[in-house]
């Protein structure tokens, strides 16, 4: 027991036969790394165990309970002195001990979770002559039980969640109702700012704590604010901010959250691509079923052609040629048709053929472009500026490239509007523009231009279309080490630019 001078004339008899009773007891409670107080029947703390005058702050001995928590600066929380009631003195003291209730206290600003166990203690006649007062700090293990808690209901809200702005509304509301402080979830938009579905958006603390733990990318406390950034593999997807009472404590939490956070968004992301690309996929297999009935109905139509000429006593040659060339350009259709379903799915697998060997690439440009003129009936611009392009080169895949190149400049312009090719050489490399007064390509649209099965919002009108030529020619480009990329204006049309290596 603590050698205190013992002042017998400020004890009351039944506060001096308490004292007595706690000398035996002493030297177990005195160890204990739970706090222990012995408060008289006056409500006077008559000792105090280390960890008590730890958590107190200095000697509490000898003042009111609510004297020795304000001495030490401990409160409730949120706010609020502490009283007998509160720890349930007045209840042991009626011979209802307490047994392990958890209070919410603020230890020196510090928001700590205490479990409060009293028990009476009773004098010669069996009357309560005063209160032990067990004080444990739990404050971990309720920090653990919010985290499962809380982390458990956010699995279970977010688990089919397909909106990111559902998803942040989703987590701020748990995330403040789970640690009873204001929230608010920010989502980082394409241009970097931040932007706040759910609750919380309009405190501007929150969105300061937001931006700078964001720009920092990591968890930052204030004093008044908790933050956390909202990363997935080095991508910046937003960010989480808590007001008061939040502590640092919470803050391996709010990480939890932002981690989870993180997953949700990135679920939700890959489940909408999932989605779209089986739209995609369900478009493009009619797209094609269209694209394949129109030659098949073509041959079908030659075909009778052929059997009505054969039928005619005298054999009709201008007739049969002509259906014998529809039958041959119509097979041709759909071979190349077929030749592009295949070629994306080389693609998709990573097993693109390409053949390369050296050679002049400048002979491929001009026959490509020439049949291009003949086969679409256009005529096309030609400008050279070089002699050669020497390069290691498959013919057959440039020419592939440059002709659905040709065919869009084509497809999607007037008839009477010119297509121009230009053929230069820059240092190392040869760069091949093909320029046309067409469409154009809408903003939204372009960062998806080299997509599979992806076409322009504004294409539908000029016709069907599968969406893999440019595709195949981004990766028969790729696979020549080279570059592609475009210039385009709405209504103005568009210029592609193919860079190739020399040697």
């Amino acid at each position: 027991m603590p050698n205190h001078r013992q002042r017998g004339k400020n004890l009351t008899q039944s506060e001096r036969i308490f004292l007595a009773q706690l000398r035996s007891l002493w030297p177990v409670l005195d160890p204990l790394p739970t706090s222990v107080l012995a408060v008289s029947w006056r409500r006077r703390v008559l000792f105090a165990n280390r960890a008590a005058r730890r958590l107190l702050s200095g000697e509490p001995e000898r003042r009111l309970l609510e004297d020795a928590f304000a001495a030490g600066d401990v409160t409730l929380a949120p706010a609020g002195p502490v009283g007998a009631a509160d720890l349930g003195v007045d209840r042991a003291l009626a011979g209802q001990p307490v047994e392990a209730e958890e209070v919410r206290f603020s230890v020196r600003g510090v928001v700590t979770f205490l479990r409060v166990t009293t028990a009476p203690i009773q004098g010669p006649d069996k009357r309560a002559v005063g209160v032990l007062v067990l004080l444990t700090d739990v404050t971990e293990l309720v920090a653990g039980e919010r985290r499962a808690s809380l982390l458990a209901h956010l699995g279970r809200a977010l688990v089919a969640r397909l909106d990111p702005a559902a998803i942040a509304a989703q987590v701020a509301e748990l995330t403040g109702r789970g640690l009873g402080a204001p929230c608010a979830l920010f989502l980082a938009t394409p241009t970097g700012e931040l932007e706040a579905p759910g609750q919380g958006a309009t405190i501007p603390p929150l969105r300061t704590a937001a931006e700078r733990a964001l720009a920092r990318r990591q968890t930052l406390w204030s004093g008044e604010t908790l933050a956390a950034p909202i990363l997935r593999e080095g991508q910046a997807l937003g960010a989480i901010a808590l007001g008061s009472p939040a502590q640092p404590p919470d803050g391996p939490l709010v990480e939890q959250v932002a981690g989870l956070t993180a997953l949700a968004l990135e679920g939700a992301r890959l489940r909408a691509e999932t989605q779209a690309a089986s739209d995609a996929k369900d478009a493009v297999l009619a797209v094609a079923s269209h694209e394949i009935s129109t030659p098949l109905s073509a041959l079908a139509g030659y075909a009778d052609i052929l059997a009505h000429v054969m039928e005619q006593p005298v054999l009709n040659r201008t007739a049969l040629e002509r259906a014998a060339h529809g039958i041959q350009r119509t097979a041709e259709q759909v071979q190349a048709l077929s030749q592009r379903l295949l070629d994306s799915e080389r693609i998709r697998r990573g097993q693109l053929l390409v053949e390369r060997r050296p050679g002049d690439l400048l002979p491929v440009v001009r026959e490509t472009i020439e049949r291009a003129g003949i086969g679409y009936g256009r005529p096309i611009d030609l400008e050279i500026n070089v002699s050669a392009l020497p390069g290691r080169w498959d013919p057959v895949r440039v020419e592939q490239a440059l002709d659905n190149l040709l065919s869009n400049a084509i497809h999607y312009s007037r008839p009477d509007s010119p297509v121009r090719v230009r053929v230069e050489r820059r240092g190392s490399e040869a760069r091949i523009a093909i320029e046309d007064r067409g469409i154009g390509i809408p903003e939204a649209d372009r960062p998806h231009v080299f997509e599979a099965f992806r076409r322009g919002s504004n294409a539908a009108a000029a016709g069907p279309g599968l969406g893999l030529g440019l595709h195949l020619v981004h990766e028969i480009v790729r696979a020549h080490e080279g570059r592609v990329w475009f210039d385009s204006v709405v209504g103005r049309g568009t210029t592609f630019w193919l860079v190739l290596p020399l040697e």
